[in-house]
C-alpha cells in the first residue's frame, strides 16, 4: 500500500518505540493502533486482516514480518541507475551478493571460535533439529557473541533467512554461506 510505503520510517519508529527488547513483536492491540493512527486510511477490516496474517501467537503480531515487503521495495528503488544500466543481475544473483555482503559483516563482528559457538548455540537451542531459530532466540543467541545488529541488519537477516515469513531464521543456512563464503 502506497500510504505504509510513505509513511515506512514513522511506522517503524512507533514499532520500535513500544518494542524495547527488540523481538519484532508487538500486541495486536498496538500493531492495529499504529497503523490506524499513521494510516488512517486504512479500514478496520484491513487492520485485523493484517493482525492476523501476520500473528506469532499469544495476541503478537511480527512488525517485523509486516514491513518486509515494503522495506525490499525501498531497498530497490534505493539502488543507483547507474547500477541498474551496467547489468541487470537475476534475481538469484542479487540474494547471493546480499548473503555475501551480509555473511562478511557478520564474518567482520565473529571470530571464527565465535561463529563455531553461534552454532553450537543455535543447535542447543533448536531442540526439534529443524535448522530454524525465533529472531527473538536468534538475537539472544547474537548478544552472547557479544554482536548487536543495527535495524538495516534485522532485515537483511530476516529478508535473506525467513524465506516463509514464518518469524524464524534459518540459522543452518547462515552457517553454511558463511562457511561458503571462506
Amino acid at each position: 500500500m502506497a500510504t505504509i510505503e510513505t509513511l515506512f520510517d514513522d511506522i517503524w519508529t512507533k514499532f520500535r518505540e513500544l518494542d524495547p527488547h527488540k523481538t519484532g513483536c508487538v500486541t495486536t492491540e498496538e500493531f492495529i493502533d499504529i497503523l490506524q493512527d499513521l494510516s488512517p486510511d486504512l479500514t478496520q477490516h484491513q487492520c485485523d486482516k493484517f493482525s492476523v496474517k501476520f500473528s506469532v501467537g499469544r495476541g503478537r503480531v511480527s512488525y517485523v514480518q509486516f514491513l518486509q515487503p515494503y522495506q525490499t521495495e525501498r531497498l530497490r528503488l534505493k539502488e543507483s541507475p547507474a547500477k541498474t544500466e551496467r547489468k541487470f543481475m537475476t534475481q538469484e544473483e542479487s540474494v547471493e551478493q546480499g548473503l555475501m555482503s551480509f555473511t562478511s559483516t557478520l564474518r567482520q563482528k565473529l571470530s571464527a571460535a565465535h561463529w563455531k559457538n553461534l552454532h553450537q548455540t543455535c543447535r542447543k537451542l533448536d531442540t526439534n533439529g529443524t535448522g530454524f531459530l525465533h529472531l527473538n532466540e536468534f538475537r539472544s543467541v547474537l548478544n552472547l557473541c557479544n554482536v548487536v545488529l543495527d535495524d538495516d541488519e534485522v532485515f537483511k537477516i530476516m529478508s535473506n533467512y525467513d524465506k516463509d515469513l514464518a518469524g524464524k531464521i534459518n540459522y543452518a543456512k547462515l552457517v553454511a554461506d558463511h562457511k561458503r563464503g571462506d
